[in-house]
């Protein structure tokens, strides 16, 4: 590192303290969209699960203000 003495030390410590900053704001933005988004695609059929996701993420573009047009969902026959 070609960094040497007090500067360069302070300059790395300070750059950890905005990497940790940077890592909590986004996993405090992670957590919100997991939550959301997290259907425990075990437990379900597949298409509960698609209906179930795609509820999630229209109701996601509409708290987020983007346009969105869901596609149109055609049920598979179960297997």
């Amino acid at each position: 590192n070609h960094e040497k003495g007090p500067f360069g030390r302070r300059e790395r410590a300070m750059l950890r303290v905005r990497r940790t900053r940077t890592l909590q704001k986004f996993i405090a933005a992670h957590a919100s969209v997991h939550n959301h988004f997290n259907q425990e695609r075990h437990l379900y059929s597949r298409i509960n699960f698609k209906l179930n996701r795609t509820a999630a993420l229209s109701g996601w573009h509409q708290l987020s203000g983007a346009n969105f047009v869901p596609h149109r969902f055609v049920p598979i026959a179960a297997n």
